[in-house]
């Protein structure tokens, strides 16, 4: 699945209005029903629902606002506020504040803290607080009253529905813009955009919904984009395991990990092997953790490494050639500790590797002291760092990094 910058979506709306001829007012439309729909799906077990609306300006809040028509229209009771006064909608969304005017609905505008009570008794009385703040669009930080808005729904509401990005989420990075909507979850329309599969915006999203609104996908064949892994192509990639395989069949994994005091790390690291599919592992770990790895993951296969205080000391070089040769696959690192014994053994492995290689942990740890190692790899490999290592590696600091 493709995803999009708010530029590009913004464009595509542009060209679907403009040159295929769909109106506005009918996209806005079918993206508030598929909001409504999702807000009764979260709704499906509470009996006399409340439901608290508030909207912002331009497109999101028009949004909102037809939310608001859908949800009367099923039977909800619903309490809407807007941070806009209707003189100063435009477009699409005056067209559907003014259908609520006409309906009789009172909208209240929320401008000073008697707004802000109001919302927040509103929120607390409802089953279900919906978002149409900010849209993807948003690149300032969120501040003054509407800071305070986002607040008071995530304080006072026992659960939030958010109309295509959750409100102070930048929709092109996913920075949050001073502060953001914690939503449980999220309806975006058309294709995801990238600030939500980015953090720390990610984790205000919530359970992410992309919904059709009626815009031609082939809209953003141009475009040339990142692109979402999905389950079902991941599930291609995976091989067919035959029914009369052994574990010879599926694959061989040398891991190289552990010290004294560490031995979940490479326990771990077997575990998470077996659970991908790996039909033999052989944990290759210091001599002092042979006992109480053997009793936590007797399926693996075990070679003792020399040890000198508790960490793993480079064996003769054959042992080591002969244990990549008999594997397919390769991980350094997990709990292996740094000093001068551990990185020999790590040059060793690199000179020798011509298998695919993992490097994590303190395998990292042990690169940034040495990063020329990187230069001497014979073999694919990937490192997997978090922020600390990262920033290590390249001499930055984690804020940079981050």
């Amino acid at each position: 699945m493709k995803l999009l910058t708010p530029q590009q979506m913004k464009t595509i709306d542009r060209t679907a209005i403009e040159e295929i001829g769909i109106p506005g007012i009918v996209l806005m439309e079918n993206a508030a029903f598929q909001v409504a729909m999702k807000a009764a799906e979260l709704l499906k077990d509470v009996a006399d629902a409340n439901v608290t609306v508030v909207a912002g300006s331009g497109n999101n809040g028009g949004d909102a606002f037809a939310v608001v028509r859908h949800l009367l229209s099923m039977g909800y009771s619903v309490s809407a506020f807007t941070m806009t006064p209707l003189g100063a909608l435009t477009g699409d969304a005056l067209t559907n504040a003014l259908i609520l005017k006409n309906l009789g609905l009172n909208i209240p505008i929320i401008h000073d803290e008697s707004g802000l009570d109001r919302l927040s008794k509103a929120c607390s009385q409802s089953d279900l607080a919906i978002d149409g703040l900010l849209g993807t669009g948003l690149n300032r930080e969120v501040e003054g009253l509407w800071r305070e808005v986002i607040e008071t729904i995530n304080n006072h509401s026992k659960r939030i529905l958010s109309i295509d990005i959750a409100s102070g989420v930048d929709g092109l990075t996913g920075k949050i813009r001073g502060v953001s909507i914690k939503a449980d979850a999220t309806v975006t329309f058309f294709l995801p955009k990238t600030g939500m599969l980015m953090y720390p915006g990610f984790s205000s999203q919530g359970e992410l919904t992309v919904a059709d609104i009626g815009i031609p996908y082939a809209l953003a064949d141009s475009f040339d984009t990142l692109e979402l892994t999905e389950k079902s192509q991941v599930r291609d990639m995976l091989p067919n395991r035959p029914a009369d395989g052994h574990k010879g069949t599926f694959g061989k994994v040398l891991i190289l990990a552990g010290s004294k005091g560490m031995t979940g790390a490479p326990f771990l690291s077997g575990s998470a092997a077996y659970a991908a599919g790996s039909g033999l592992v052989k944990l290759a770990v210091p001599e002092c953790c042979l006992e109480t790895l053997s009793v936590l993951l007797p399926e693996a296969v075990y070679q003792a490494l020399p040890d000198s205080c508790g960490h793993a000391v480079l064996p003769d070089k054959e042992l080591l050639r002969r244990l990549i040769q008999e594997a397919d696959a390769v991980l350094v690192g997990p709990g292996l500790s740094c000093n001068s014994d551990t990185l020999s053994l790590l040059k060793a492995l690199i000179e020798l590797c011509e298998k695919p290689m993992v490097i994590d942990a303190d395998g990292l740890n042990l690169l940034a002291q040495g990063k020329s190692l990187l230069e001497d790899l014979r073999c694919e490999a990937v490192i997997t760092p978090h922020p600390a290592e990262m920033a290590r590696l390249a001499g930055q600091t984690v804020e940079s990094i981050q």
